[in-house]
């Protein structure tokens, strides 16, 4: 109905500005009808240009309101500065501790080595912890020549009595991804020895561990020539699993397949 009120609209002061320059051809003499005709030839172009133009601002600004219609409003000012900070390259100038939202390296190295970094991050919006409350996930696919391709958390918020709440950040040597029952996996690496694994679901705003890993070569304050993985317990004593292999490393499991992600690109 709107589109039909413009069209009916445009249609409607086109055909007032074709009777006002008939109306000037006809008043003038002969002598300065030519000049009078490319005068009101003129004014029809410039009202119809600025109808053109004021019809497709109206129109870009309802496309972008219902793009955001069904996010909540927290949420649409962090992919508000995500998307303008990305488009005017503001976040690729910008050091990472000093984005807006607690944004961190994650999206500051995408932003400054990706020749197209809004086709790199997307979004989606998920109830991590069924309390009824969507988290905005801010994401990215990585491609690994040994692995294969693994979507990784840059960003995760949540909303907390109204106001937005940030969770966490991830990068390349914190990074976090989504298991198939929304339940996270984080793997938290300080080179090859001193790496750490966790099992970590949300609660509320808070994230907790409900199993952990972590690799080492040293043993009851002795270096080892081995790497080996130790299971956290929580009695105090960890449990050796054994030397570092691809038997010994926990894995992430099924992971979650996002069925509705959308690009920044694609955001506005």
């Amino acid at each position: 109905m709107k589109g039909n009120k413009t069209k009916i609209a445009s249609m409607i002061l086109a055909a007032s500005v074709a009777f006002m320059a008939s109306a000037c051809t006809v008043k003038f003499t002969d002598g300065d009808r030519t000049n009078t005709t490319e005068q009101a030839s003129e004014e029809a172009s410039e009202a119809t240009a600025e109808t053109k133009s004021t019809t497709e601002v109206s129109v870009s600004t309802e496309e972008e309101q219902t793009k955001t219609k069904d996010i909540p409003a927290p949420y649409v000012e962090v992919l508000d500065y995500l998307y303008d900070g990305l488009q005017s390259e503001e976040i690729k100038n910008t050091d990472f501790d000093e984005l807006k939202y607690n944004m961190g390296p994650g999206i500051s190295e995408t932003a400054f080595y990706s020749e197209d970094p809004m086709n790199k991050l997307w979004y989606v919006l998920l109830d991590l912890d069924d309390n009824g409350t969507d988290e905005l996930l801010i994401v990215k696919t990585y491609e690994y020549e040994d692995n294969g391709s693994f979507d990784e958390i840059q960003e995760l918020y949540t909303i907390t009595d109204g106001q937005l709440d940030h969770v966490f950040s991830g990068w390349g040597r914190s990074r976090y991804f989504l298991k198939a029952d929304k339940s996270l996996f984080y793997d938290g690496n300080g080179g090859y020895a001193y790496i750490s694994w966790e099992y970590v679901r949300l609660d509320g705003n808070q994230l907790v561990v409900t199993d952990s890993y972590y690799s080492t070569n040293e043993i009851n304050g002795e270096m080892q020539d081995e790497v080996y993985v130790f299971h956290k317990t929580g009695t105090g004593e960890d449990e050796l699993v054994g030397i570092r292999d691809d038997d010994t490393i926990p894995t992430i499991g099924e992971t979650y397949v996002y069925s509705d992600k959308t690009y920044i690109a694609d955001y506005k």
